[in-house]
C-alpha cells in the first residue's frame, strides 16, 4: 500500500507528459492531449473485502503535487459511485473526504459509514472529526432513518430523465445537424458539430444529483402540460456556480420547430440572467416508445443589447432561489426520530389522503368548458400564500381529472408566463 501511494505521484506526472485515449461507441476514439487533464484526486484501489482495517499514519496522504490520496477497496468505490449517481457528486464527496487529517482517515472497507455521515450532515465532513465519529452511521441511516432513505431513492428516479439526456448528448452523432434550421446554422453564436455535443454533455454532467432530481420533476410536469395543451412549456435555471444558463423545454411538433423554439428561449434566458454561455435541451414527451432530445449551445450573446433585452422581456419571471437537500425533507440526521418527526409524518400522510379526496371530487362541464373546483380545494388554495404553490395544486388537480377520464376538460388554464 505504501508503494502504491508513492506511485500516485508518478501517475500525476504522466498526465502532463502523455496523451489519454478513450473509446466512445459512436464517436470512436477520443484523445486528450498531454496536460489537458487536471488531476484533482488520486485513488489507490485495493482488492480487500474483510473486516475494517485502519491505515497506518505513515502512509502518504498526498502526492508530491499535493493531490489528496484516497485508499479505497474496489467494492467500496463502485458502491459509493453508484449510490451517489454522478461524477460531480463523487468529486464533491472526495473533496469533503480529503479535508480529514491523517489521524482521522477512515478505515479500509468502512466507506459506507463515511458516506452515511456525509449524506446525513448536509454533504459536509468536518476536519475536526475522528475515526470513531463515523462508526455506526450507515446502521443509523438504514435503521431509524430508513424512511428518509427510501424517500430519497424514490425521488432520485426523476434524475434518470436528465441522465438519459446526458447520455444522448455524449453519444450524439452529427445526424441532428440536418434538423437545425438554416438560419440558425448561420448564427455565429450557435456552437454545433460533434465537439459541441461533447461540450453540452460535459456542461450537463456538472449538475449534482439533487439538481437533476428537481430538474427531472419540473421537466416531467412541463412534458405533461405540453402533451395536454399542445403548447410548448419550459423553465430555466442558473448552474455551474453561476456561469451557465440552462433551459429545458417540452413541446410537440417537429424537431425543427422544437430547435427553433429552444433557440429563442435559450437566448432569452442568457439575456435575462446576464450570462454569455447557455445550454438548452428540448424533448417532445417522456415515454418508453419515443424519447428524443435536441441540444443547443450558445456563446457570446450580447446580454446588454437593448433589442435582445426588449425581445426577451417576459419570457422568464424574476429569479427564485431554491435550496435542495440530499433528502426530500432536508433534515440533518443527528439521532433517533422524535415524537415531532412521527407527528409530521402522520400529518404529511393525511395531507396526501386529503389531496386525493379533493381530486376525486373534481367536476367538469363539457358543454361550457368551465372548470368548477369544489370548496375544499378553494379553501386549500386560499390558505397557501405562495401563488406558485396555488397554481401547482390547481394543475395537479386538473391533470388527475384528465387522467380519470375527463378528456375534453381544459387542463392548462394558466398563461405561458404563469406556468
Amino acid at each position: 500500500m505504501k508503494q502504491l501511494g508513492r506511485q500516485a505521484s508518478g501517475a500525476v506526472r504522466c498526465l502532463r507528459s502523455f496523451a489519454v485515449r478513450t473509446e466512445n461507441p459512436i464517436r470512436g476514439e477520443v484523445v486528450f492531449k498531454p496536460g489537458s487533464l487536471t488531476p484533482v484526486h488520486a485513488l489507490v484501489l485495493l482488492d480487500y473485502s474483510r473486516n475494517a482495517l485502519a491505515i497506518p499514519d505513515g502512509y502518504p496522504r498526498r502526492t508530491k503535487q499535493m493531490i489528496p490520496i484516497h485508499y479505497l477497496t474496489v467494492n467500496d468505490l463502485l458502491s459509493v459511485s453508484n449510490y451517489l449517481g454522478s461524477t460531480p457528486d463523487l468529486l464533491d464527496y472526495l473533496n469533503q473526504r480529503a479535508r480529514l487529517p491523517a489521524w482521522a482517515t477512515p478505515e479500509l472497507a468502512s466507506e459506507f459509514d463515511v458516506l452515511a455521515y456525509y449524506l446525513g450532515h448536509k454533504r459536509e465532513i468536518s476536519p475536526t472529526l475522528s475515526r470513531s465519529d463515523f462508526k455506526g452511521q450507515w446502521a443509523l441511516l438504514t435503521g431509524p432513518h430508513r424512511d428518509k432513505l427510501i424517500r430519497r431513492q424514490k425521488e432520485d428516479k426523476y434524475a434518470l430523465i436528465v441522465d438519459r439526456a446526458i447520455q444522448e448528448a455524449h453519444n450524439e452523432d452529427t445526424q441532428m445537424e440536418q434538423h437545425i434550421p438554416a438560419e440558425l446554422l448561420e448564427d455565429s453564436r450557435l456552437a454545433h458539430g460533434s465537439e459541441s455535443y461533447v461540450a453540452i454533455a460535459r456542461q450537463l454532467n456538472k449538475l449534482l444529483r439533487v439538481e437533476r432530481r428537481e430538474i427531472g420533476k419540473e421537466w416531467l410536469m412541463k412534458a405533461l402540460l405540453a402533451r395536454k395543451t399542445g403548447e410548448s412549456h419550459y423553465f430555466g435555471m442558473i448552474g455551474d456556480q453561476g456561469r451557465c444558463a440552462y433551459v429545458f423545454l417540452a413541446a410537440s411538433g417537429t424537431r425543427e420547430e422544437r430547435i427553433k423554439n429552444l433557440w429563442n428561449k435559450l437566448g432569452a434566458a442568457m439575456v435575462t440572467f446576464s450570462l454569455d454561455q447557455g445550454v438548452g435541451v428540448s424533448t417532445c414527451e417522456f415515454s418508453a416508445t419515443e424519447l428524443c432530445f435536441e441540444f443547443l449551445r450558445l456563446t457570446g450573446v450580447d446580454t446588454n443589447d437593448p433589442v435582445l433585452r426588449e425581445a426577451s422581456q417576459g419570457t422568464f419571471g424574476p429569479l427564485q432561489y431554491s435550496r435542495v437537500g440530499e433528502f426530500p425533507d432536508d433534515s440533518q440526521l443527528t439521532g433517533l426520530p422524535t415524537d415531532k418527526d412521527v407527528q409530521d409524518a402522520l400529518a404529511e400522510f393525511e395531507a396526501e389522503v386529503k389531496a386525493y379526496e379533493i381530486q376525486a371530487k373534481y367536476i367538469a362541464e363539457r358543454e361550457t368548458k368551465v372548470v368548477h373546483i369544489n370548496e375544499p380545494l378553494q379553501r386549500r388554495c386560499a390558505e397557501i400564500d405562495n401563488v406558485d404553490a396555488q397554481k401547482r395544486v390547481l394543475f395537479y388537480t386538473l391533470a388527475a381529472a384528465h387522467n380519470a377520464g375527463y378528456k375534453d376538460c381544459p387542463v392548462c388554464i394558466l398563461s405561458q408566463q404563469d406556468v
